[in-house]
C-alpha cells in the first residue's frame, strides 16, 4: 500500500519586488499562536516602539509569541489556570516530565528581514532557546519551592489521568468497531444462509428436511442442523454463527427445529 506524502521535497517559489516593509520567517511554534496578520501587525508595533538599531525585533517578537502562547496554556488546561510569563520560562525544555515546555508549546524561532528605502537591509533572528539562554547565563541560579513541586506533580498526575481515560476511550471505540464489524460479517453469512435455497420448491425441501433428520424424529437438532450448514451448504462458519442460525430457525424456542421453522427461515 502507497502511503501518502506528509512531507515534499519540491520547493514552492513565489517572487514579489519588495521596496520596503518586512518579512517574517518562522516555524510552527509562532503560526500555533497567532494569525499571518496578527504577526505582521505585532512586528509593525514593535518597529514603531522601539529602534531597531539598539533592539533585536526578533527577540521582542518572540517575547510577544510566548505571551500568547501562556494565555492559550491558562485557557486550555484547569492546572494551569494561573500560569505566568515568568514561570512558564522557568520550565525545563524537552518532554522528560508533563510540566516541561515542549508539552505545553512547540518550538519558536524566527527571523525577521526589515527592508529600507534604499538597498541597505536588516536581519533579526532570535529564539526561545537563545533567549532562555541568555536569561539563565544573566540570573542566579533557582530552586522550585515545595509548594511549586507539588503544584507540579498533581499536574502530572492530571494529565497522566486525561491520558488514560483518553486512551481508555478510544480502546472501547476500536473494540466497538470491532465488534460492529464481526457482528456485520456474522449477519451476511445468515443472510447468505437464508438464501441458499431460495430457488427450492417446499417439496424438495421437505426431502432435505428428511435427509438431515439423520434419527428421523421429526425434528433438527444443533448438531444435524451444523452437518447441513457445513456439509450441505458447504459454510466454513464458527460456532457462533452456527448459535445464531439455530436460534433464528428456532423460533419456539423448544430446542428443536421443525419442517414449519425450516421452511418459514429458508424464504418460503
Amino acid at each position: 500500500m502507497i502511503k501518502p506524502k506528509y512531507i515534499s521535497t519540491e520547493p514552492d517559489f513565489q517572487e514579489a519586488t519588495i521596496k520596503d516593509g518586512f518579512i517574517i520567517i518562522a516555524c510552527d511554534g509562532v503560526w500555533d499562536e497567532m494569525s499571518s496578520e496578527e504577526a505582521v501587525n505585532i512586528v509593525a508595533w514593535l518597529l514603531s516602539k522601539h529602534d531597531p538599531a539598539e533592539r533585536n525585533i526578533a527577540e521582542l517578537f518572540v517575547e510577544e509569541t510566548l505571551k500568547r502562547s501562556v494565555r492559550r496554556i491558562a485557557g486550555t488546561y484547569e492546572e494551569e489556570a494561573n500560569l505566568t510569563l515568568a514561570e512558564l520560562k522557568k520550565r525545563p525544555p524537552g518532554k522528560s516530565e508533563d510540566t516541561h515546555r515542549s508539552y505545553l508549546h512547540d518550538d519558536i524561532t524566527v527571523v525577521i528581514l526589515q527592508f529600507g528605502k534604499t538597498t541597505r537591509h536588516q536581519v533579526f533572528g532570535g529564539s526561545l532557546f537563545s533567549m532562555l539562554q541568555q536569561a539563565d547565563a544573566e540570573a542566579p541560579p533557582s530552586t522550585l519551592s515545595a509548594c511549586d513541586r507539588s503544584r507540579m506533580s498533581r499536574t502530572k498526575e492530571k494529565r497522566e489521568m486525561a491520558a488514560r481515560n483518553s486512551m481508555r476511550k478510544y480502546t472501547e471505540e476500536i473494540d466497538k468497531l470491532q465488534a460492529d464489524a464481526q457482528r456485520q460479517a456474522i449477519d451476511r453469512q445468515i443472510i447468505e444462509m437464508m438464501l441458499s435455497f431460495g430457488d427450492m420448491p417446499t417439496s424438495a425441501l421437505r426431502y432435505l428436511f428428511r435427509s438431515v433428520d439423520v434419527d428421523g424424529n421429526g425434528t433438527l437438532d444443533r448438531e444435524e442442523i451444523t452437518r447441513m450448514i457445513k456439509n450441505v451448504i458447504d459454510m466454513d462458519v464458527t460456532d457462533e454463527v452456527v448459535d445464531l442460525a439455530f436460534s433464528e430457525m428456532d423460533t419456539d424456542g423448544s430446542g428443536d427445529v421443525d419442517f414449519d421453522e425450516f421452511v418459514q427461515f429458508f424464504g418460503h
